[in-house]
C-alpha cells in the first residue's frame, strides 16, 4: 500500500480540496489498524464525479493515519523503525562486475551517482541480463567470440544488468565511462525494453544489441510461439523503438518467436 498517496490525500483534505473518496477508502481499508473501517467512518460531500470534499474521518482512523504518515520518514533509514522503508527508494545502488578469469566485484554508487570501483575499468563493457550467464562467464565469452561481433580479444568488463536495474540513472556516470556498450540481452520484448531504457539514459553512447549471427535459425527452432498479447505489445513498442534495435523487433514480430540468452550456454 502506498502511504505516499495517502499522505497526499490527507494533505488535500486538510486544505479542503476534493479527492477521490472511493480510492481514499480503499487505501484506508488496506491499513493494518485495529479499528474496523465502516462505511460511515469516512464521509464527504460530492463535488463532481468521484471527487468529494471530506468533512469527517473517524477519530481513531485519523489518528492511526497521522501516526503512520509521521513515521513514514524522509528516506528508507528513517522509515525503517516502523517497517515502512519500502515506501522509499534505496539510497544508492550497486552493480556486479567481472573481468576474464577474475571473481565478480561490486561497484557501489551514492545518491548522486558517484561510484567506487576497486578495479581498473576497461574501455568496453558487455551488459549481461541473466544471472546464469554472468556466472558462466567462460562459456559466454567463447560464445561471443564465435557468434557475435563483440571484440572478445580486447579487455572487457562484464556487468550484471539484473534486468532493468542497469538503466538506473545512478549508473549514468559509470556507463558513460565506456567507449562502447554491448547489450547482451534476451531476444524478447523484455530485453528490447532494457536496451531502449539504456539508450534513453545514454542517447549518444555507441551501443550494440548483441545477438548471434544465426539468430533467425535459432528462433526457428523454438517450438512455443509468442502470445497474441505479447505480439501486440511488441508492435506497439516498435512505434518508438530506437533504430539500433528495430531489426530485432521486426524479426521477432515476423517469426513470432523469442529466445532467452541462457540458450547460448548450450554451445560446445
Amino acid at each position: 500500500m502506498n502511504l505516499n498517496n495517502l499522505k497526499k490525500m490527507m494533505l488535500a483534505i486538510e486544505k479542503k480540496q476534493p479527492i477521490n473518496m472511493f480510492r481514499f477508502k480503499e487505501l484506508v481499508a488496506q491499513l493494518n489498524i485495529l479499528h474496523r473501517v465502516e462505511a460511515a467512518d469516512i464521509r464527504g460531500i460530492k463535488i463532481k464525479g468521484d471527487r468529494y470534499q471530506i468533512y469527517y474521518i473517524h477519530p481513531t482512523i485519523k489518528h492511526e493515519i497521522e501516526k503512520l504518515i509521521t513515521n513514514l520518514g524522509h528516506d528508507r533509514i528513517s522509515a525503517g523503525g516502523q517497517n515502512l522503508s519500502h515506501h522509499h527508494k534505496v539510497q544508492g545502488s550497486f552493480i556486479l562486475i567481472r573481468q576474464i578469469q577474475e571473481h565478480p566485484k561490486v561497484i557501489t554508487f551514492d545518491t548522486e551517482g558517484n561510484y567506487q570501483a576497486r578495479i581498473t575499468l576497461s574501455r568496453i563493457a558487455v551488459i549481461l541480463e541473466n544471472r546464469q550467464v554472468f556466472l558462466n562467464i567462460e562459456k559466454i565469452i567463447n560464445f561471443l567470440s564465435k557468434y557475435t561481433d563483440v571484440p572478445s580479444e580486447q579487455p572487457l568488463d562484464f556487468l550484471f544488468g539484473a534486468g532493468n536495474e542497469i538503466s538506473n540513472s545512478l549508473h549514468l556516470n559509470l556507463l558513460n565511462h565506456y567507449e562502447h556498450l554491448y547489450l547482451c540481452l534476451d531476444c524478447d520484448l523484455g530485453g528490447l525494453k532494457i536496451a531502449k531504457n539504456i539508450n534513453t539514459l545514454l542517447p549518444l553512447k555507441p551501443m550494440t544489441f548483441v545477438q548471434p549471427y544465426d539468430i533467425e535459425l535459432r528462433l526457428s527452432r523454438v517450438v512455443e510461439s509468442c502470445s497474441p498479447d505479447e505480439l501486440a505489445k511488441l508492435a506497439q513498442f516498435s512505434l518508438n523503438a530506437p533504430a539500433f534495435i528495430q531489426p530485432y523487433v521486426q524479426l521477432i514480430l515476423r517469426m513470432q518467436r523469442r529466445l532467452e540468452q541462457e540458450s547460448y550456454l548450450n554451445e560446445e
